[in-house]
């Protein structure tokens, strides 16, 4: 009897997080122009602009934007494998520090592109706008 009244409270509680996670909606998002040092990378628009739908999810989830529109810098650099290596959020503007986080892993060591030279340093933004 009484785990009953234990587990149902938290039955409860993850109904509700699920409904509020649910209700939230993914904000628009729109890409800022890379800036590039050191070189260019092959592919660098096509591979920022699929992360487009992933990062909307984030902000969203993790609790949405707390103004009418946000933004977050980020900066990385590509090596010879192509991939996202030390993802760093340098400026959040009214997204949660969770939502920035979870940018931050959804970028870290995803395939980006080719680079020119080893490495190249990327960063651009994401502009948010409420729906």
């Amino acid at each position: 009897m009484r785990i009953a009244f234990l587990i149902l409270p938290i039955l409860l509680l993850g109904a509700v997080s699920a409904a509020a996670e649910e209700a939230a909606l993914p904000p628009e998002v729109a890409l800022s122009k890379a800036k590039l040092t050191g070189g260019r990378v092959e592919g660098l628009e096509e591979a920022l602009e699929k992360t487009r739908e992933a990062v909307a999810h984030c902000v969203a989830v993790h609790g949405g934007l707390t103004g009418d529109s946000g933004r977050l810098d980020v900066q990385f650099l590509v090596r010879d494998r192509g991939r996202a290596e030390g993802v760093e959020v340098m400026r959040a503007q009214r997204v949660t520090g969770e939502a920035a986080t979870c940018v931050q892993r959804l970028l870290k060591n995803r395939l980006i592109g080719t680079p020119s030279d080893d490495p190249v340093g990327v960063l651009y933004a994401y502009k948010f706008s409420k729906r």
